[in-house]
């Protein structure tokens, strides 16, 4: 489990390091770097694992680092400084990635990963992936290091397609629920059904999720066996995803990420209260922490704009975002809050965001 993460002079990121928590709500205005913080977790976390596969002079690393392209994320103003991702973990591992500043081509040849983890630490750069202290690192990367997350940008229209029953991931934009839920249904039928029973609480009118064999043609052209994914509810029967709300198809492929083993146990989600109602935005947050009780390694890092959701948060769960004067982002736990016992005395969590905001955060500084 992530325990904390540093990112340099990436777009606002120009410093900012953020403590994380099993539950992590990211809250503050919009532009303020929250998706930002979301998807450089992600980079970081995809250069931490050896991909033996990997042609490239920097492994999976070097693969993922070009799909962002570094000299484009550089903070603005900021030619001068080195970009880094750090993290470590709950264990005491840590990795990180330096990218040094210069010209735009040949990036690659300045990067340098670093990794620490049960006594032995190592630093690698391009020449010395070519050698065979390459083994020693990847060996390192593999036993203790390698951090899963999958991050997800869900949107609807994209989770009620038809997919292709050999799909065997989970699309950021929700594509290929109905293969996974047919996958997770065959294999795990006990946390199968809790998903389902999560989904009654949340909607309580939904009686069961329904898969429906079809064909549908592939990028080659050609039709293969195909699955659609569909809803009996309460009193209106069987309905195909088309016909199902925004926030009841976003709500199950949360779950669905949260409760499936088979998945990576850091989800890093946007707007996690899309489409719900305030009730069911609550619920929702109940439903996560029951599956943590029983998948101790799951860990979710999200954004919301809800106050209402927040209430189902632990203050020291909650991290406020804000940037300033030179449009950097900064984040501060809300217990950071000045006087915060005091203030926060008598009030729920989303209440104590919502009355005072996020203009304190730039005036304190500092890091999360």
């Amino acid at each position: 489990m992530l325990k904390t993460v540093h990112f340099q002079s990436i777009k606002a990121l120009q410093d900012v390091r953020l403590d994380l928590a099993p539950l992590t709500f990211l809250v503050g205005p919009n532009g303020c770097g929250k998706s930002t913080l979301l998807d450089q977790i992600e980079v970081l976390c995809g250069c931490s694992h050896h991909d033996p596969g990997s042609r490239h002079a920097l492994g999976r690393a070097g693969e993922v680092l070009s799909a962002v392209d570094p000299p484009s994320l550089r903070t603005e103003g900021d030619s001068d400084g080195s970009m880094s991702w750090q993290g470590q973990d709950s264990s005491g591992a840590t990795f990180s990635i330096e990218c040094p500043a210069g010209p735009a081509k040949g990036w690659y040849d300045r990067v340098k990963l670093v990794a620490s983890a049960d006594g032995r630490a190592l630093a690698m750069d391009v020449n010395e992936l070519r050698q065979e202290k390459r083994a020693e690192f990847d060996d390192l990367l593999s036993s203790h290091l390698s951090w899963w997350s999958q991050r997800l940008r869900l949107i609807p229209q994209y989770i009620a397609a038809p997919v292709d029953v050999r799909e065997e991931r989970l699309d950021p934009s929700g594509y290929g629920l109905a293969s996974i839920l047919t996958a997770f249904a065959l294999n795990d039928q006990q946390a199968y059904a809790a998903l389902q029973a999560d989904m009654a609480a949340i909607v309580p009118e939904f009686q069961r999720i329904h898969i429906s064999k079809v064909e549908i043609e592939g990028k080659d052209k050609v039709k293969h066996g195909g699955v659609s994914l569909g809803m009996v509810f309460r009193g209106a029967g069987r309905r195909p995803a088309s016909q199902i709300s925004d926030g009841t198809l976003v709500a199950l492929a949360l779950l669905t990420a949260t409760h499936n083993r088979e998945m990576p146990p850091l989800v890093l989600m946007d707007d996690i209260d899309h489409g719900l109602h305030l009730g069911a935005q609550m619920t929702l947050i109940r439903a996560i922490r029951k599956v943590m009780e029983v998948r101790p390694d799951l860990q979710v890092v999200c954004t919301t704009h809800s106050p209402y959701l927040l209430d189902a948060a632990k203050p020291d769960e909650v991290r406020v975002m804000a940037l300033d004067a030179n449009g950097h982002t900064v984040v501060r736990p809300l217990t950071a809050y000045p006087d915060f016992e005091r203030h926060h005395r008598g009030l729920q969590t989303g209440e104590f965001w919502a009355t005072f905001g996020e203009g304190w955060v730039a005036d304190t500084g500092g890091v999360a």
